[in-house]
């Protein structure tokens, strides 16, 4: 790990833990906010958008003139990059439930260096650099392996094939494993990478949603791994045990 690295998981963590108190406040004022429609089955509003904004000006702050991709705001991700999801898990936000979160990144050549995600309602903030390891509410994170329950969260969206996805869940029932889907995916890899799941999978979404979480989970030894689908940008994420890692295999038949 390089001081470089260290200073900017450190303002990751800043950041999350800024935008998070600011997206609680609005949590609790849930209900002046609508939910508008990106696409089937996406919804955004206008608390998404204050948050990222709040980003972006935090991250010009401390590091002036950076790159940044934001899920609401664009952005291009060219060479280096912070990749910002303001509020992963809108509809579970705007519907009062608790796991929804905030993720920041920073990202090299497409792959996550440094970075942080805070589930605020939930009080856990999770960070990590690249070779240092992971961090939880400011606190070295040990290494994890099984979930006393075999249990693994799935993400579903719009992008991954309804039969691909039967066949994932068929491979992991086969293996004894339960099944959850919490509609976030920076809380399934938090989840992951605390040790409270042996793993989060999906297929058809954005860097955005897993850059952070992904780091963190590959920082506390789980396997993790993302890759691209080939289709319109989207990525597919694989984070967890080895267990998990064997039972699904190659992440090419998900798609």
């Amino acid at each position: 790990m390089t001081l470089e690295l260290e200073s900017r998981r450190i303002a990751a963590v800043k950041i999350v833990k800024l935008a998070g108190e600011r997206a609680k406040a609005l949590f609790e004022q849930r209900g002046r906010f609508l939910a508008e429609c990106k696409a089937a089955g996406e919804f955004v509003s206008e608390a998404d958008r204050e948050i990222e904004d709040l980003i972006r000006e935090e991250i010009n702050r401390e590091l002036p003139g950076e790159n940044i991709v934001g899920e609401e705001r664009g952005g291009s991700p060219d060479g280096d990059f912070w990749c910002v999801d303001p509020i992963d898990g809108t509809s579970n936000f705007l519907c009062g439930l608790p796991l929804w979160g905030v993720s920041v990144a920073y990202c090299r050549s497409g792959t996550p260096i440094a970075g942080a995600v805070f589930l605020p309602v939930l009080d856990t903030l999770l960070s990590a650099a690249s070779g240092s390891g992971a961090h939880l509410n400011g606190t070295a994170l040990r290494s994890k392996t099984s979930a006393p329950v075999p249990t693994v969260a799935i993400g579903i969206n719009n992008n991954w094939n309804k039969g691909a996805i039967r066949s994932v869940e068929d491979a992991l029932l086969e293996n004894q494993f339960e099944i959850v889907r919490y509609r976030c995916a920076v809380a399934g890899l938090a989840f992951a990478a605390l040790g409270r799941l042996d793993g989060y999978l999906e297929c058809g979404l954005n860097l955005w949603d897993a850059a952070a979480g992904s780091l963190i989970c590959s920082e506390v030894g789980l396997v993790s791994r993302l890759e691209n689908t080939g289709t319109n940008g989207k990525i597919a994420v694989l984070a967890g045990t080895q267990q998990l890692q064997s039972a699904i295999g190659s992440l090419t038949g998900f798609e």
